[in-house]
């Protein structure tokens, strides 16, 4: 009991103790509650582009990519088109 006392004890003379903070000093651009909201707004719009973005270099890196593979596929002689056309006419 005599800790609880004592922790409230010196809890109250810190705060009769500290000399009174205001919430704000100086109001800067963006330091309100909608400046912050504009600058969180603005963050999230810049990393849904960043998104886009990479997005737009996977699709080009598949699209490569599958380019490519057929490139090489008809260069071999394999040609799947072929033998589908023939299973098609032999059945």
């Amino acid at each position: 009991m005599s800790y609880i006392r004592f922790v409230t004890s010196v809890f109250l003379l810190l705060i009769s103790s500290a000399p009174s903070l205001p919430a704000q000093d100086v109001v800067l651009p963006g330091s309100t509650a909608q400046g912050d909201i504009l600058r969180e707004q603005g963050q999230f719009l810049e990393g849904a582009a960043w998104y886009e973005i990479n997005a737009t270099r996977a699709r080009e890196i598949d699209a490569r990519t599958a380019i490519e593979q057929e490139r090489r596929n008809f260069s071999n002689g394999c040609s799947c088109f072929s033998i589908d056309q023939s299973r098609r006419d032999s059945g």
